[in-house]
């Protein structure tokens, strides 16, 4: 059942209410405002009013009714004509007969009466309801009474009378029957599954299911299993029921629990009322127990009168409604008010969003401050998403070539050397050479490599000119860049790239350069004085000018989210690098950091979305000011 329209004017109003109208009314009704606004008023005067509500019965009998009404009134009309008759025929009978004429135009007017009121019966507007039912009725779905009564000393018929008043719909009796209908159902599995006991297959899986599930639910909001101890009383944080010490928080909890355990059979078109439900409940168990409730209550309806503020945020602001001098209106015509209402001022709103979106600008903060310093080093094992992916690619290449020659610029401390297994990498698959300008991270290096060459002091170069020397120009299959491009300046991209370049030099024909960047940089950084900026697909296309139709141009997404990427870059193509391509690629850059900003900008605050927020500031602005020294 689901009241959908609210009309009751003002002569229909017993409590200092202003006339309610509400409409569209969904499965969640949330009632926000000060105390004495008018909240805890409405759900009475509802209540009240609903319960006046003409029944299904009487709304089909109706029409029956009216004819058979119209009926008798007819029927009073012929007796008056006859009546009338008669005293014109004798006159002597004349005050009996007027005296008949007189109780039947009464009838009359008793029975158009009757009429007028069944007809005011069909037409009753003052609730609405998605359709007509027997009764009309709420039940109040808040626990009152943290008291909850001690049953361990009951004999079973008790214990059983006791338990089974948890499963009539409301919450009202819950502290007489929460710690006897846990006992209960303990009892019975007890005893279905003892093995001196005779009991059919089913009522073994009954008895277990249902007790179990009672375990689930309790421990999904109070984090604690039900235990037995040698007398077999149920326990609860290693102590019997009763003397468990359990907070009034957490005895409201235990009684929703119960109710929604015992209720949940029948528990599916019923209007529930809660009033200040938040009381004693952490604002996210509030929350999961009431979606728990309306997962139950399917056809039914939740009011709920409300001071929570995270309560109400959770909530589609459709389903909110403001309550002020007793006046209700639509949370979205009067949005500011209601946090007034319940803040005191603009100045603790400012406060609260401040606090809202604190995630958010801890993360951009935090983003500006990392971009101040330098890079750090990576340092992985073999699970590491991105030295996977630089596995698999070397792996189709070894399965093509047979052996290849790889190049790792930038190599770090070895990450790429993280392979599982020693048989992974061999000097009959893979001949490795490290190249790192910095000498930081050269003993880790060395020792990486040592794992699989005995000439690892040979494999590790720091000077172009002796790489040159040692294997000449267009020597490698493969020149590996992970996480190194976005740390290069611009402005040194033609050292690297470009007809002369030391990449397109040292590759050979019919080699690739593999790029392997996270494209949504989780850390800033100041790779150099203008920061960093990291290219993906659109830019890649724009630096080394490769159409949208070239096919030799490719990359593996590790995850399909976009975020890392391995782009396979044909030799040929490195030498295609200009002043201008470069320029182009920044552009690209700076429009796409654009779009991705604007579209943050639309999202809800959070930690996520501030990191991505610094990266694409930092993005923009990296690529704009390179831009301006070019």
């Amino acid at each position: 059942m689901r009241i959908t329209d609210i009309n009751i004017d003002i002569k229909h109003i017993t409590n200092g209410l202003k006339p309610l109208k509400m409409t569209k009314l969904n499965q969640c009704v949330l009632i926000a405002g000060k105390n004495g606004s008018g909240k805890s008023r409405l759900l009475t005067q509802i209540t009240n009013i609903l319960a006046q509500k003409p029944s299904k019965q009487m709304i089909h009998d109706a029409p029956s009714q009216i004819e058979s009404y119209k009926n008798s009134i007819a029927q009073a009309k012929l007796n008056i004509g006859y009546h009338e008759q008669q005293i014109l025929l004798n006159s002597q009978e004349k005050q009996n007969h007027e005296h008949n004429i007189y109780q039947q135009r009464l009838a009359i007017e008793q029975i158009s009466e009757e009429i007028r009121n069944i007809n005011d019966m069909i037409n009753w507007s003052l609730i609405k309801t998605d359709y007509d039912y027997d009764n009309y009725f709420t039940i109040s779905f808040v626990p009152k009474n943290t008291d909850i009564i001690d049953s361990s000393d009951y004999g079973i018929n008790r214990l059983h009378n006791a338990a089974q008043m948890a499963s009539s719909i409301g919450i009202n009796q819950m502290a007489e029957s929460a710690f006897a209908y846990i006992q209960m159902l303990q009892n019975r599995k007890f005893n279905a599954t003892h093995p001196d006991m005779i009991v059919s297959q089913k009522d073994q899986c009954v008895a277990s299911e249902r007790y179990e599930y009672l375990e689930e639910i309790i421990y999904a909001f109070l984090g604690c299993k039900i235990g037995r101890d040698l007398d077999g009383q149920a326990t609860i944080f290693g102590f019997q029921l009763a003397k468990s010490n359990l907070s009034d928080g957490q005895k409201v909890v235990l009684q929703y629990c119960i109710a929604i355990h015992a209720q949940e059979a029948s528990l599916d078109d019923h209007i529930l009322i809660m009033d200040e439900p938040e009381n004693h409940l952490h604002p996210s168990i509030l929350i999961e127990l009431i979606e728990k409730i309306k997962k139950f209550n399917p056809k039914g309806q939740i009011w709920i009168a409300t001071h929570s503020i995270p309560l109400l945020s959770y909530f589609d602001p459709h389903d909110i409604w403001y309550a002020d001098d007793g006046l209700i209106t639509k949370y979205g015509t009067v949005s500011e008010k209601v946090l007034e209402s319940l803040l005191g001022n603009e100045e603790r709103i400012e406060k609260l969003k401040d606090f809202i979106n604190l995630s958010a600008i801890q993360a951009v903060n935090c983003y500006a401050h990392e971009a101040l310093f330098s890079p750090r080093v990576a340092n992985t094992n073999s699970n590491d998403p991105q030295t996977k992916q630089i596995h698999s690619i070397t792996e189709e290449y070894i399965k093509l070539k047979g052996k290849v020659k790889i190049l790792d610029y930038g190599a770090g401390k070895g990450r790429i050397l993280n392979y599982k297994d020693d048989k992974a990498m061999s000097l009959k698959q893979v001949d490795y050479y490290a190249f790192d300008v910095s000498p930081e991270n050269r003993e880790d290096c060395i020792c990486a490599i040592s794992r699989f060459y005995t000439d690892a002091e040979e494999r590790y170069f720091q000077n172009e000119k002796k790489l040159k020397s040692k294997h000449g120009e267009y020597s490698f299959d493969i020149v590996i860049m992970c996480n190194v491009l976005h740390e290069i300046d611009p402005l040194n991209w033609f050292g690297i790239f470009g007809p002369d370049g030391f990449i397109t030099k040292q590759l050979k024909k019919t080699g690739v350069l593999l790029l392997v960047e996270d494209h949504q940089l989780p850390y800033g950084e100041k790779a150099y004085q203008k920061g960093f900026v990291v290219l993906d697909t659109p830019e890649l296309r724009k630096l080394f000018d490769i159409s949208n139709n070239d096919r030799r141009f490719d990359y593996n997404d590790f995850r399909n989210g976009g975020r890392l990427k391995a782009h396979k870059i044909p030799q040929s193509y490195l030498g295609k690098v200009t002043s201008e391509t470069r320029k182009n690629a920044l552009k690209e850059l700076v429009r796409n950091a654009k779009k991705e900003i604007l579209g943050l900008r639309e999202k809800e605050p959070s930690y996520k979305h501030g990191r991505l927020s610094g990266f694409w500031m930092h993005q923009l602005c990296n690529a704009e000011l390179t831009l301006d020294s070019l």
